[in-house]
């Protein structure tokens, strides 16, 4: 505890651009618009597939912007006298991407 009484954080955000959800949002449906996507898996051909389509269906779906700061990996261990067993989290995209 004395040592956090004594840590000083000055903190620089300098550089850092603040949004609201509405900014964020209106600059994320922007980019919809304006880049192209990423992708970690195409299986056939979409464009060629929605160029043919008689019938085209737009949506854009969207939920409340939450911070991903609370999402970090999680470790829990239960150690014993001969195991060690561990559980874990990991957000990362590129795990359910096949």
């Amino acid at each position: 505890m004395q040592g956090r009484k004594a840590l000083k954080v000055e903190w620089d955000d300098s550089g850092f651009v603040f949004h609201d959800t509405p900014q964020l949002y209106a600059k994320m449906e922007e980019d919809l618009k304006t880049k192209e996507g990423l992708s970690a898996r195409t299986k056939g051909n979409p464009t060629h597939a929605l160029e043919k389509a008689e019938k085209k269906i737009e949506a854009i779906y969207s939920t409340p912007y939450e911070s991903h700061s609370a999402m970090s990996n999680e470790l829990r261990c239960n150690v014993t006298d001969d195991t060690c067993e561990i559980w874990g989290t990991d957000t990362s995209a590129r795990l359910g991407s096949g």
